[in-house]
């Protein structure tokens, strides 16, 4: 990828300015060597030395042009990388308002400094740098079986297709923060609070994932309308998402807490609606599809275990008509109360290794020896279970039980990375693309997401397009 033009953009001052434009230069350092400095607040970090520097050596320079007029000089299908201090507000509706009157592609790279650093500096590794070589041997394999044409075709497939995703709405906060010590009086360590920042999370990031696929997403859930702002400036900017919001009292919100130093997770705190303000009834769910006509040919069940499904009738959110993917996620707020047998006669199936245990109260067995039978219990067609480096197993009653093993990436946070697999999988299985080639790109697309911070990105058919040219190309040299 070429990028056309690099601009640091600053819409408004921060607490820690200083901090956050050296964070900002060090994502700009590893892909540019030049950028320009625009923004409201632009004249703010001039006299920061590392700024100062920049300039003096040309290697940036300042637009002083009003606004957000300087982007109006570029085209929104060319790569163009916005790094940004504070928050993206109004660029979000700059770009709203050029994409929805656009027919182009939207390709332009937007990353906040205050948290994406270290996910985007090791993003640059590439899956084919290494490949395991069970790994290796697999692809060779796949090659022989169905050629090289299915793995360049096969996403050009989805651009027709169109889903109904049904589940709870997250808001992700993470605040980045530093070590202090040990607390004198207890056993504790002290931190000090540096940044933060709030992504889309729950069937909010599922939709980013299908829309970035080419996938026209519906999405019925429920979020406060304190969340209205946020929500809405994170999704105007894709013309292929439409929410549909029944409304709550209040918003589920995971807050988790980040030592900078190791980028390791300290501390989570969880804010939950009660079952009485978030369940949302088969009935509803129907009268709103059928009030705003929704269209869709794939129905996606997204229980993350926090009261959005009634468990009593669980049959009843999936007697739409179409082939139904069901995911029910175990997480701290609801471990070992939302179990994926609530969900039988579902098309398709996702869970990871720990869930599959948990659902046959069984931690000694290997999950592949239990994959067959559990499937047959659900009396479903296909099961995906990932089961982290080793991969994903799936059993489906055509083929039995496969196994596709997964690539070496870097590994930041495993948040979201199965929410972006299973957007893959089920979009390539509902277009009948076969199971060994969608398990494959949906390595890819597990392997993305664990390189960066949570949902910080989204995945589109252009960056599992070019992972696996790369990882083709690697395949045939060896």
């Amino acid at each position: 990828m070429k990028l056309i033009k690099t601009l640091l953009y600053i819409e408004n001052e921060t607490s820690n300015l200083t901090f956050d434009t050296l964070e900002a230069l060090q994502i700009i350092d590893a892909v540019s060597d030049y950028f320009s400095i625009c923004g409201k607040a632009s004249d703010s970090i001039l006299k920061i030395k590392e700024v100062e520097r920049r300039l003096q050596d040309n290697q940036a320079d300042v637009n002083k042009r009003n606004g957000l007029g300087i982007l109006d000089d570029f085209k929104l299908e060319e790569n163009i990388l916005i790094v940004t201090i504070g928050n993206q507000i109004e660029l979000k509706k700059y770009l709203a308002k050029r994409i929805n009157t656009s027919a182009g592609d939207y390709k332009w790279h937007i990353i906040n400094s205050t948290y994406a650093r270290i996910g985007y500096l090791d993003r640059k590794k590439n899956l084919s740098d290494f490949i395991p070589f069970d790994t290796l041997r697999w692809l060779k394999e796949q090659i022989k079986k169905f050629g090289d044409e299915i793995f360049v075709e096969c996403l050009k497939t989805l651009t027709n297709s169109s889903v109904l995703i049904l589940g709870e709405a997250i808001i992700d906060e993470y605040i980045y923060c530093d070590a202090l010590g040990k607390v004198t009086k207890d056993p504790l360590i002290a931190f000090e609070k540096r940044t933060q920042q709030s992504q889309l999370g729950g069937v909010l990031a599922v939709a980013r994932h299908f829309s970035g696929l080419g996938i026209e997403s519906n999405v019925v859930t429920k979020w406060a309308d304190s969340e209205n702002n946020f929500i809405r400036s994170e999704v105007e900017t894709n013309k292929k998402i439409n929410f549909f919001n029944l409304k709550s009292k209040d918003s589920i919100k995971k807050t988790r807490y980040v030592d900078r130093s190791s980028n390791t997770r300290v501390f989570e705190s969880y804010i939950l609606p009660t079952e009485i303000d978030y369940l949302t009834t088969p009935t509803e769910i129907r009268k709103l599809v059928e009030d705003k006509k929704i269209n869709f040919d794939h129905l996606v069940i997204m229980d993350y275990g926090h009261y959005f499904f009634n468990h009593e009738i669980t049959s009843e959110y999936m007697n739409f008509g179409v082939p139904v993917s069901v995911n029910t996620q175990s997480n701290a707020g609801n471990r070992g109360f939302n179990p994926i047998s609530n969900y039988l006669d579902a098309d398709i199936v996702f869970l990871n290794g720990s869930e599959v245990q948990l659902e046959i109260r069984n931690k000694v067995t290997k999950i592949e020896n239990v994959v067959s039978d559990l499937g047959s219990k659900l009396k479903c067609k296909e099961l995906y279970v990932t089961s982290g480096s080793a991969g994903i197993i799936s059993w489906s009653e055509e083929k039995g039980v496969i196994f596709a093993p997964t690539f070496a990436p870097t590994i930041i946070d495993r948040t979201g990375a199965g929410d972006a697999l299973l957007a893959a999988i089920s979009s390539l299985r509902m277009n009948n693309v076969p199971i060994e080639i969608a398990t494959f790109f949906g390595n890819i697309a597990g392997s993305l997401l664990v390189g960066v911070m949570g949902n910080e990105i989204a995945i589109t058919s252009s960056d599992l397009q070019l992972e696996a040219e790369r990882i083709m190309s690697k395949v045939k040299a060896i």
